[in-house]
């Protein structure tokens, strides 16, 4: 019991130092279940991302799944990086998804529990502004057209609904993508909206 509390106590603190850094994070045990939440967290977390029956839900049932599949995945996988970013989780009208990122307790303690907790941080893309496409073009060699394909993707929407906006076959966006993965050294989706929410917008740089 002394040590659970201990390991609670420095799960809690973890929790502060997201906190102090700005970032809205929450703790689950190897279950899924919430154990405990930061106030950013619990700011942030209401509305269409939500915590219902102590798991993180959105309000798309399909995005609750795939998160769910995720964690289980994440769970059983060996570490590979520090945190790793899990999806993308889509709010309603033009807010852009809310980014989840997964990391191993145990890879900031060494409380024997601690290594089947996991803390989940959050990046709320409408806080975090987007670069230009001409910061995409400037640092990443993307042509024009990857440019405006990453940042549609970093909005959530689907290949099929960019393709249609940029008046390209979706043959034609896949090709695009995997050219943008290649320059930007990511693999998926999920990674490389990670990315592009922490660059500077093109007046910071």
């Amino acid at each position: 019991t002394e040590a659970r509390a201990l390991g609670l106590a420095r799960a809690e603190g973890a929790l502060s130092a997201f906190s102090v850094l700005g970032w809205p994070a929450v703790l689950l045990d190897h279950d899924g279940q919430l154990i405990h939440i930061n106030q950013n967290a619990e700011q942030l977390l209401s509305g269409d991302v939500t915590i219902r029956g102590g798991r993180i839900a959105s309000f798309a049932h399909q995005a609750t799944m795939v998160l769910d599949r995720e964690l289980y995945a994440f769970k059983c996988s060996r570490p590979s990086i520090i945190l790793e970013p899990l999806m993308p989780l889509p709010r309603r009208g033009n807010r852009r998804p809310l980014l989840v990122f997964a990391l191993r307790l145990s890879a900031i303690s060494k409380d024997v529990f601690s290594r089947r907790q996991i803390i989940l941080k959050f990046i709320d893309l409408d806080v975090h502004p987007q670069p230009s496409e001409s910061v995409l073009c400037r640092y990443f060699a993307l042509s024009a057209a990857e440019a405006r394909l990453a940042r549609g993707v970093a909005t959530g929407k689907s290949l099929d609904v960019l393709a249609n906006e940029l008046n390209i076959t979706t043959q034609t966006a896949r090709h695009e993508l995997k050219s943008v993965f290649a320059k930007l050294n990511v693999h998926r989706q999920p990674e490389l909206v990670a990315l592009l929410a922490m660059l500077l917008p093109a007046d910071q740089i």
